[in-house]
């Protein structure tokens, strides 16, 4: 049998052999034109549980390095970490190598290792190359390889919407392999085999790709990391004297951040040379400080010193505890290019696919048995820290006595229960639909703040990366499309969801049009009211449906549904037809204007401007920032003839009334309109 692990060893298993030399001699006949790219985030893999065999797949050795994206542009070179940090500036020799790859232009995505003389990767080696570990911990001189595995960008085409094996066929011709830049083979459909070697090895473990993959720039359940063992990177916030014959120190104090706040972990004592103790300790005491970096500070058998919290480690554990500490931690190393402050308990890779399940499905953590969701919710009152089941995923819900709407006593525990009981309803409006968040972790009466990108989010909740702009930037969207979702989006404090009037996979063809009736701050309900049922009656007499909701706030919401067949441009030339019509048959009570020092006083602002690409408003259902802690709330138009307040319902209040009459937001889900007769009634005057 072919050894598969050749490729450790620098051989070869492609037949194509590029001549060397940078010229872009190399033809790309697959990806799209696209212009040199200055920043790509590196697709990451979920924790997977078991190796396992399928023809579907292919293997790879999961390198024990520095991960890397190089960028090759003429005779330039960069070697960024996932932090932007340059490590060409670490590694010299992998930036004079430039001429082994067989391209103008590239992308590559790869690890940086260290090979000590038995040709084996060795990570103290890499970090005393670079700087990371001074002093002569180890004197023999390492070879520096950098390992490539993916291919983005070749010679002016944008490759990331090809298929992994197709991206890794073209790598492997653009690479010599012979020198510092290498080709990192793989197996295909034989995982549990690969598996099995690079455990005789005493490697760290595979990758496993789906052959078909695009390269996302995010997470992703399409790439999976099956290791030999649980590992974590944990922030260092301070230490314990040492005891006995230990110098130094005897324990470093452990963390992860939860939102702002570092969540103790526990404390590692064990795995550390004599090397490590001494140097660690002249790192960290140079980093000391009086302030505790905790959001609680953790107790200690001894004196604990606080230090800044700026390094990270990595660590061995055999489990995670209910209240969220390492069982049996052992130190492994220092993790130099990893920012703390992507350390965070959403991030913490405990959240494995289980074997026989489908390999699209993520099965979630395997901490301890937590609380079912019903039974959790029921409670009376949520307080403290807790680990709760929902649907099949364990979250961490933190903090839940925590007052969000000051006014009206209701806290964090009172908002997570809403969003868990709401998402029956709630979620068919969310589904697919990139969201904009925005965060009151410290309650209603703290400064809040929008969140569009999101990172490190646990395998349940699914992203979008959306097409790059002009600048060549992306934002990964968090989507809602399970209750785990939204409990987690309730837990991070994300108050205000607002969804895109359009889905992800059809994001040029909104679902709806929207009218917002921005009441000036004199203006009174009943005119808000008399208007929504002015434009409800012009839509009709252009045969249109249009559906009511309250804004939350004081203002009322008028969505159309549409056909997904019109671009946002052609809806929102609609919507301002409609507004101006409105206001035109209103124009002492309404106004168009945007400026709102221009506005008449006691008017109503029609904003027809908040159609669009990527323009989002409230969600249906979803709380708001406001005193009584109001939600935006489906109407039927007879209660808008009604003038029904707004500040009737809120989060302890739409749960009965939904029971009661149901979703009257569900058809908008349905109600799938043309425009054709209505700008044929328009032009017919």
């Amino acid at each position: 049998m072919v050894d598969t692990l050749e490729k450790y060893r620098n051989k070869r298993h492609f037949n194509q052999t590029p001549e060397p030399g940078g010229g872009g001699m190399c033809k790309v006949e697959i990806g799209r034109i696209a212009p040199f790219p200055a920043n790509i985030q590196p697709m990451l893999a979920t924790p997977g549980e078991a190796a396992f065999d399928d023809d579907r797949w292919l293997f790879e050795v999961k390198w024990d390095g520095y991960r890397s994206l190089c960028y090759v542009d003429g005779e330039r070179i960069r070697f960024l970490s996932r932090n932007h940090l340059d490590l060409g500036k670490k590694f010299p020799d992998l930036v004079a190598a430039r001429a082994e790859i067989a391209a103008q232009t590239a992308v590559i995505d790869g690890e940086i290792l260290a090979l000590n003389p038995e040709g084996k990767p060795d990570f103290q080696l890499l970090q005393n190359a670079a700087g990371f570990r001074p002093g002569p911990l180890r004197v023999e001189k390492p070879v520096l390889i950098f390992y490539a595995f993916d291919l983005l960008y070749c010679n002016g085409r944008d490759l990331t919407n090809e298929p992994l094996l197709d991206r890794k066929r073209l790598l492997s011709q653009i690479i010599d392999g012979s020198g510092r830049i290498r080709f990192s083979d793989h197996v295909e459909g034989k995982g549990r085999l690969l598996f099995q070697q690079v455990r005789e090895q005493g490697m760290e473990g595979i990758i496993a790709k789906d052959v078909q993959s695009k390269y996302v720039q995010r997470r992703s359940k399409l790439w999976l990391k099956i290791k030999l063992a649980k590992t974590m990177d944990a922030v260092i916030g301070g230490y314990t004297g040492g005891r006995g014959s230990r110098s130094h120190f005897g324990a470093l104090i452990l963390g992860l951040y939860d939102g702002s706040a570092l969540h103790h972990l526990g404390n590692v004592g064990g795995g550390f040379s004599d090397n490590d103790l001494q140097q660690l300790h002249e790192r960290m005491n140079a980093l000391r400080t009086d302030k505790c970096p905790f959001g609680t500070a953790p107790k200690t058998k001894e004196k604990a010193q606080w230090v800044r919290p700026e390094l990270v480690c990595e660590v061995r554990f055999t489990e995670m505890t209910s209240d969220g500490k390492l069982r049996h931690p052992i130190f492994l190393r220092m993790r130099d290019v990893k920012d703390p402050r992507t350390c965070t308990l959403t991030s913490q890779e405990l959240l494995p696919v289980k074997k026989g399940a489908p390999l699209h499905k993520v099965v979630r953590s395997r901490a301890p048995a937590s609380v079912p969701a019903e039974e959790f919710f029921a409670a009376e009152q949520l307080q403290g820290n807790h680990q709760v089941g929902v649907d099949g995923s364990d979250l961490a819900l933190t903090n839940l006595e925590k007052v969000y709407w000051p006014d009206d006593g209701m806290t964090k525990g009172d908002f997570v229960r809403y969003s868990y009981r709401i998402a029956d309803v709630l979620l068919p409006h969310l589904k697919d639909r990139p969201l904009v968040l925005k965060r009151y972790p410290d309650g209603i009466n703290s400064e809040g703040f929008y969140q569009h990108h999101v990172e490190d989010a646990p395998p349940f909740v699914e992203t979008w990366t959306s097409p790059a702009n002009d600048k060549g930037e992306r934002v990964t969207y968090a989507l809602c499309n399970n209750k785990a979702s939204l409990v987690y989006l309730a837990n991070l404090g994300a108050v205000q969801i607002s969804p895109w009037h359009s889905r992800h996979m059809t994001s040029t063809y909104p679902d709806w049009v929207v009218l917002d009736l921005d009441p000036s701050p004199d203006a009174v309900y009943p005119t808000i009211c008399r208007l929504a049922l002015l434009i409800r009656d012009i839509l009709k007499a252009l045969e249109v449906q249009s559906y009511a909701k309250t804004s939350g706030s004081r203002g009322i919401h008028v969505y159309i549904p549409l056909e997904p067949v019109y671009v946002h441009e052609q809806a929102s030339a609609f919507a301002e037809v409609v507004a101006r019509i409105a206001q035109a048959q209103s124009p002492q009570e309404t106004t168009v204007e945007r400026l709102i020092n221009n506005r008449p006083a006691r008017s109503v602002y029609i904003d027809y401007l908040q159609n669009g690409l990527g323009k989002t408003l409230v969600g249906v259902y979803t709380a708001r920032a406001r005193a009584g802690a109001t939600v935006s709330a489906p109407l039927s138009w007879e209660e808008v003839e009604r003038c029904v307040r707004p500040t009737k319902f809120t989060i302890k209040t739409m749960i009965e009334r939904v029971g009661e009459i149901g979703d009257l937001f569900r058809p908008m889900l349905t109600a799938k309109q043309g425009l054709r007769k209505a700008l044929e009634k328009l032009q017919a005057g």
